[in-house]
């Protein structure tokens, strides 16, 4: 059985590192940690698939206005000082992949057009 799945994308260079900010549903954040992490590594490989440079970070909304993530110790300040709003303005591509049965990739990376980079 394939499954399909799409997620807008903040594809971005900080700091000369290429980033991969994926935004996520609220639910991701009461996964246990070895399912943030088997969906993180799933998202990274869809990501090489599709020919995108940089390390995945799932961000997600935490309540109260706040922004959780799952980034390298080494990211944690830069994370700490940006929001979702900031996360929103810097869409900038949609990953759309297929996985089949046999663990094999279909995945593709496509820009936003400018009048819909903004989500929300």
């Amino acid at each position: 059985m394939r499954s399909l799945a799409t997620f807008k994308i903040a594809h971005i260079r900080e700091q000369g590192i290429d980033l991969i900010i994926v935004p996520m549903n609220r639910a991701f954040g009461n996964l246990p940690a070895s399912d943030q992490q088997t969906s993180t590594a799933e998202l990274q490989a869809q990501c090489l698939a599709a020919k995108l440079a940089g390390t995945v970070v799932p961000v997600w909304d935490c309540g109260d206005g706040k922004m959780s993530f799952a980034a390298p110790q080494s990211w944690h300040p830069f994370f700490l000082s940006i929001d979702l709003r900031w996360v929103s303005d810097r869409l900038n591509r949609e990953l759309h992949f297929c996985t089949g049965d046999a663990g094999e990739r279909l995945a593709v990376a496509l820009g936003l057009p400018q009048g819909l980079r903004r989500a929300g």
